[in-house]
């Protein structure tokens, strides 16, 4: 069978709609790169930083900044302020790196690839750069950062706060009712609860 250049182009399309399908962005059948185009036209967001650690409250500019996508996007100067992490950035080849303790933090802008060590993390967006800073998607911030640094951060979509540094406890409250037979305890959660009864 020959591929010719139609094939080639159908193949790359394909590709290109299953990639930006993970990163939940639209994608424009004559852009082949939309699913990391950036909204310049993306207003500013209010986000509350909590840091329960340090007892303070600030407010940061996040945006939905990927084109077609609701993911939230954080200033990586903000993050680095927020994190207290060292911050490295290569204009040259658009790289930047976050040092968190001991965790160094790899990626560059336009990839969904974070690098730590010798471990490799494959974002639903990509890493983003508009008005002179790289932008950083949540679950950046969330899913790589926090367990690798063991910094906790849990981010709160209903009130667009980022709570930092002490976990929350889910259990509310406990009610225990007596029955004939048994006696049944009742935890109740902030947040659904999965577990697994082995007897």
């Amino acid at each position: 069978m020959t591929i010719t250049s139609g094939h080639l182009r159908a193949i790359l399309l394909l590709l290109v709609v299953a990639m930006a399908g993970a990163a939940g962005a639209q994608v424009d059948d004559d852009d082949p790169l939309a699913w990391r185009r950036v909204d310049t036209s993306a207003t500013s967001v209010d986000v509350t930083v909590e840091d329960r650690h340090a007892g303070r409250t600030r407010r940061i500019g996040g945006r939905q900044l990927l084109a077609g996508s609701e993911e939230m996007y954080l200033p990586s100067a903000a993050v680095a302020d927020f994190l207290q992490a060292g911050r490295l950035w290569q204009p040259t080849s658009q790289r930047l790196t976050l040092r968190v303790g001991d965790a160094a933090f790899r990626c560059a802008v336009g990839s969904r690839l974070v690098v730590l060590d010798d471990r490799e993390y494959l974002l639903p967006v990509p890493v983003l750069y508009d008005a002179d800073d790289v932008w950083l998607p949540l679950v950046f911030v969330t899913t790589v950062m926090s367990p690798e640094s063991g910094v906790y951060v849990r981010w709160d979509a209903d009130d667009r706060r980022l709570l930092l540094g002490q976990q929350d406890i889910n259990v509310r409250s406990l009610r225990v009712t007596e029955m004939t037979r048994a006696t049944g305890v009742h935890v109740l959660c902030r947040e659904p609860l999965s577990f697994r009864a082995s007897s």
